[in-house]
């Protein structure tokens, strides 16, 4: 770890942290007030995630509840609930712009912008959690920013952004409901065809009954992990040349 820890870095995290929780209170009560109920879902999705990740801050910032803590599920765990905030925070701010709710976008973008300074807190102040701070939240970013893995990177990247938005058919898989829900709900917004499955064995029996233009795919699940998917369409000629996007940062 970079920095003891202080009171005052247990400061500096929690800042942003109540930012995010803050602002999303008072969005929710406008959200009501409004007849904006549209936005309460996802707010309370945003709202549940800040509550988490406190718990998670007030364990980073115990040395002895840290100690205990497991450097893997600990980049997972400060992970994931970053991406619901960042992700939901990032979806509805465009929502409410198109449907014309400046200040409720305004206030939105607060909370985004809180999430972010979070994440650059913890990258800075605790070296054992590997977080890519322009990975987090990067899954709800359309495929054609992505590096696309496959037998033939050129060829997948050409295949995918060469089909026209609309017609374009994409699985995406991951075990986390909330990642599974943003990222699906983005790429529908953004014209894609899209459907999901929440781990490996399920996303084979789609692959293998329909017809992809894309996977994007989770690597840590249970059941069947995102290697062994891999390893299945590697052994199977009309699955081996489907694009894939890794979504794990």
């Amino acid at each position: 770890m970079k920095n003891k820890f202080t009171g005052n870095l247990k400061h500096e995290l929690r800042t942003p942290l109540n930012h995010i929780i803050g602002y999303c209170e008072m969005l929710m009560e406008q959200a009501q007030d409004d007849g904006l109920d549209i936005f309460i879902a996802d707010l309370d999705r945003i709202h549940s995630a800040g509550e988490q990740l406190l718990g998670i801050i007030d364990d980073l910032c115990d040395p002895v509840a840290h100690r205990k803590m497991d450097e893997a599920s600990m980049h997972h765990d400060v992970r994931t609930p970053l991406n619901q905030v960042i992700g939901y925070a990032e979806m509805l701010q465009e929502q409410a712009k198109d449907m014309g709710q400046d200040s409720f976008a305004s206030d939105l973008q607060k909370v985004h912008t809180a999430a972010r300074r979070l994440l650059d807190l913890i990258v800075q102040n605790f070296a054992s959690i590997e977080l890519n701070s322009e990975a987090v939240g990067s899954e709800l970013i359309p495929p054609k920013h992505h590096q696309a893995f496959a037998r033939d990177p050129a060829a997948t990247q050409n295949k995918v952004v060469g089909t026209a938005v609309g017609t374009a058919s994409l699985l995406v898989v991951d075990d986390n409901d909330l990642n599974r829900d943003m990222l699906t709900r983005r790429l529908e917004r953004l014209g894609y065809d899209v459907s999901s499955a929440e781990n490996g064995i399920e996303a084979l029996k789609l692959l293998r009954a329909g017809s992809f233009d894309l996977l994007l795919l989770d690597i840590i699940m249970p059941v069947m992990d995102g290697f062994e998917v891999l390893e299945q369409l590697k052994a199977e000629p009309r699955l081996r040349d489907i694009p894939v996007i890794v979504l794990s940062a």
